[in-house]
């Protein structure tokens, strides 16, 4: 798992089957965990929009924590993020860049008071890479002093649609 925000470290994960397979990636943190579906090297993209949750506490960084993670496929990767909102000594809307070798994994969190999100976050790369959105204590009823982890791996805009049944 990623717990520091703004490092390249070398956390990422490859899995290589000889029939198909389905692999489910699972975070815990203390009283919570979430799962997500890991979509396969072949749907991966270089052109991303963050998908998390905004912050909702004020006063109490422990538990914001409007988050994104990339992980890299290749060699030599230059990726470009442009954060929607200022994070640690990135500004929102200003592009900021770095290279990430295969394996190699990089998050962002921002933990300053509600609403901050990096929902909207765009990241942009010359290589492909999984990127996962979510939140480390996503307070989603509002009203109640509780929260859950929150994490998906996203889709590439490449692959997004336009229209859904309901």
């Amino acid at each position: 798992s990623l717990e520091k925000s703004d490092l390249i470290e070398s956390r990422g994960v490859r899995i290589a089957a000889t029939q198909n397979v389905a692999v489910v990636g699972k975070t815990r943190i203390d009283f919570s965990t979430d799962t997500f579906l890991a979509h396969p090297i072949r749907v991966l993209g270089s052109n991303y929009l963050t998908l998390g949750w905004g912050n909702s506490w004020n006063g109490l960084p422990d538990l914001n924590g409007s988050q994104f993670g990339i992980v890299a496929t290749a060699d030599n990767t230059h990726v470009t993020i442009t954060p929607k909102v200022t994070t640690g000594s990135h500004p929102a809307g200003v592009p900021y860049n770095f290279i990430l070798n295969a394996g190699q994994t990089y998050m962002l969190r921002n933990t300053s008071d509600s609403p901050a999100d990096l929902t909207g976050s765009r990241i942009t790369t010359d290589s492909p890479v999984a990127v996962f959105g979510g939140h480390r204590c996503a307070n989603i009823s509002g009203s109640l002093f509780f929260c859950d982890t929150v994490l998906e791996q996203t889709l590439p805009v490449s692959l997004w649609a336009r229209e859904y049944a309901m």
